[in-house]
């Protein structure tokens, strides 16, 4: 369970904060209709998430062609690459939104920064049907 401490830092994060679906994750958290968790430790150094993240923005290109979920993952963490170039002595740390037990946000925070660096928008693969994973990620039936 997150502590109230921990929601007033991350609405106090986001406030200071720009990207997209920050109002919405907002009022959800406000709402208490979506879930806040915090991932414990000192953070993961800048550089290596940008590593990360840079390979994970040409693997999900892959499937932009056919897919709008994939087209606005790659923005997204192209938005979020481009932020830990300027800040790769940070410290990142990763705050998690469930919206339901189907969809996520992972949020990451510049520690130094002292702002969200990037947000990204997931479905969990083990709670969708087939169907719909397919359709999410622009698989057609053949």
């Amino acid at each position: 369970m997150t502590s109230a401490d921990d929601i007033a830092d991350f609405i106090a994060l986001c406030e200071r904060s720009d990207f997209r679906s920050r109002d919405e994750i907002l009022d959800g958290i406000r709402s208490k209709s979506y879930v806040l968790t915090r991932n414990g430790g000192n953070g993961v150094p800048a550089r290596r998430m940008l590593e990360t993240y840079s390979r994970r923005s040409k693997h999900v290109g892959q499937f932009a062609i056919n897919s709008k979920h994939a087209e606005q993952m790659v923005r997204d963490i192209d938005g979020y690459v481009r932020e830990l170039e300027n800040a790769t002595d940070d410290l990142v740390k990763v705050w998690n939104v469930t919206v339901d037990n189907t969809f996520s946000y992972s949020i990451f925070e510049g520690t130094v920064a002292g702002k969200v660096l990037g947000c990204l928008y997931a479905a969990d693969r083990r709670t969708l049907t087939s169907k719909e994973w397919d359709a999410l990620w622009g698989e057609v039936e053949k």
